[in-house]
């Protein structure tokens, strides 16, 4: 049939048995009979239900609208945020204010790039005051308004990849709390002063899941005296898992280093490369106490470190079955005008290396096979200053029997020598600073022998101290006879700024760099020039696609890695490779 129109403004539509039950108008506008289509079918799923679900009779207004757009079907369109904001203003406050007031400043928005338009998203404003965003399915978003009209709640849902020896997935979710403030239009959305509480609070999810059971050192007063400890249990399993995350030797890692190949599967062989799993927990538990008052999401790793140290290899000590200990300490927190810095020092031990293990908590290092240095960097401005410091170490050779370095020497006031017969036990994680005194038949400081001197410097804002020992070394080599202390504090303004600037300015440090001879720490290798083989033959690896798999094994799941929504929220171009960013 064919239907004919004297106006271009107006058409006749051939109706279904469905549109003919619900018009009852003539010329009625096509907008209005879908629109009463709809209307009548929400009252029908009200009252009778739905796959034998009991209705909702008087309550239409709960069931969920979805708003569906796209600036492809709808040219028109300018910007993705007028269909959901609506004229709604805390939504407009979330996404279209260009600042977030946070204390005295103001910082970018990051919610509009947080909630932008993405492939394979479905928008669901379950009432006025809830805003849902799925993907293939998946709950990715929320923000909410509570029924106080000013708290705005935003989640973001994460379900982390499994790790070995996991299970099921568990599923956490980063939550971030806003507060309203129409009367101020200029800068409605302010963040509130738990935020950094509240990102630490998700990341201990995803680091520290099972932190009930964790074994914690000493808690001190002075964050330079607080110990960060772990223990890891070498799993074979694990090591093989992150061999082949890191393409490290065909057939995860069996070959390692020239395997075998006789056709037998064996243990695959640890890389020094697994040292950052070992280490990873104890690094990242110091960037938790509450003095690092910083974003996690705004972190970078700028550098991580491993020495070796005398003695066996790590890779031969990493073994299945094996329990090493990771032990670590704060040595610098300083703010600068980009960002907050925090250093950790510390070590990696075989648990019981020195033949006891008694399971006590006090961080002996004998059995220590790696020195570790890592350094981190909170993006920022801050402000905090109360809670920086440096922490510096210094080891010097003085030959006394020169006469004017030990008549200098005598005439320092840090200088506490011991007399005959003492014997002085240094608190290795004291910061060099309280020792016991004995009775003992050591022999006092003699004007004529080599001694060494190891001072630790501490620098704050409010002066400093530099506390130490002057030891010699027995016929062996081997044992350290303390003769006597070094004792000395500051108080005012910062000497100088800076570790370096602190060194210098150190009377007791200046004193050896102009008096004594640097030590050198000594450390097996390899080869002698520290590096390992060349292969035989190139090897080529593909790239993998995302940073899954090395997340996985290697335990860090910083969402920044692998969650695209995060690494927006976090100002990021997109989801970065562990260890690198610039």
């Amino acid at each position: 049939m064919t239907a004919h129109s004297c106006s271009v403004n107006s058409c006749c539509i051939l109706q279904g048995p469905v549109a003919v039950h619900y018009s009852t108008t003539m010329n009625e506008p096509a907008a209005d009979i879908l629109s009463n289509i709809v209307q009548e079918h929400c009252r029908m799923v009200a009252s009778e239900g739905i796959e034998g679900k009991q209705g909702i009779e008087g309550n239409e207004g709960k069931i969920p609208v979805l708003h569906c757009f796209s600036k492809k079907a709808d040219p028109s369109l300018t910007d993705v945020y007028d269909v959901l904001c609506n004229g709604i203003p805390w939504r407009d406050a979330l996404l279209r204010s260009k600042y977030v007031v946070k204390g005295q400043r103001r910082e970018p928005n990051p919610l509009p790039l947080l909630f932008r338009e993405r492939d394979h998203q479905v928008w669901e404003c379950p009432n006025a005051s809830h805003v849902v965003v799925k993907e293939k399915g998946v709950l990715k978003l929320e923000m909410q308004c509570m029924p106080d009209q000013t708290t705005l709640v935003v989640t973001i849902h994460d379900v982390p990849p499994l790790t070995v020896g996991d299970t099921a997935p568990a599923p956490t979710s980063l939550v971030l709390k806003y507060s309203f403030h129409p009367d101020t239009p200029a800068a409605p959305l302010h963040a509130t002063v738990e935020e950094n509480e509240l990102v630490k609070t998700y990341y201990r999810q995803l680091w520290f899941p099972n932190a009930a059971g964790e074994r914690k050192g000493p808690v001190t007063p002075r964050l330079s005296d607080r110990t960060f400890m772990h223990d890891t249990l070498i799993d074979p399993l694990e090591i093989e898992a992150f061999c082949t995350a890191i393409r490290n030797g065909d057939n995860g890692g069996k070959d390692r280093n020239g395997g075998n190949n006789d056709g037998v599967c064996h243990p695959p062989k640890t890389p020094l490369d697994y040292a950052i799993v070992v280490s990873w927990q104890s690094l990242i538990k110091s960037l938790f106490p509450e003095e690092v008052d910083g974003n996690i999401l705004n972190l970078v790793h700028l550098s991580n470190s491993y020495t070796r140290l005398p003695g066996p290899l790590f890779e031969h000590v990493a073994i299945g079955g094996a329990t090493l200990r990771t032990t670590m300490n704060i040595t610098n927190v300083s703010n600068g005008p980009t960002g907050k810095t925090v250093t950790v020092n510390g070590t990696i031990a075989v648990k019981g290396g020195n033949g006891d293990d008694n399971g006590d908590d006090n961080g002996d290092d004998n059995g220590a096979v790696l020195a570790v240095e890592s350094s981190f960097f909170f993006r920022g401005a801050f402000t905090d200053h109360e809670n920086s410091f440096t922490t510096t170490t210094h080891e010097a050779s003085l030959d006394l029997s020169t006469h004017n370095t030990w008549h200098l020497l005598r005439s320092k006031k840090w200088f506490r020598p011991l007399p005959t017969g003492s014997i002085v036990t240094e608190s290795k994680h004291s910061g060099g600073g309280a020792a016991l005194a004995e009775e003992g038949t050591v022999l006092g400081i003699q004007p004529s022998e080599i001694v060494r001197v190891r001072v630790t410097h501490r620098l704050t804002a409010t002066g400093s101290q530099t506390t130490g020992t002057i030891y010699r070394l027995d016929a062996s080599k081997r044992s350290e006879q303390i003769v006597a202390l070094v004792a000395r504090e500051s108080s005012g303004a910062r000497e100088s700024s800076g570790a370096s600037g602190a060194a210098s300015a150190c009377p007791v440090v200046s004193f050896l760099q102009r008096q004594g001879v640097e030590a050198t720490k000594s450390g097996s290798t390899v080869m002698q020039n520290g590096g390992y083989n060349m292969l035989p033959r190139p090897d080529a690896m593909a790239a993998p696609v995302d940073n899954v798999p090395y997340a996985s094994a290697s335990r860090d799941l910083n969402p920044i890695h692998r969650h695209p929504y995060i690494a927006d929220l976090a100002g990021l171009p997109t989801t970065i490779v562990h260890g690198m960013w610039r």
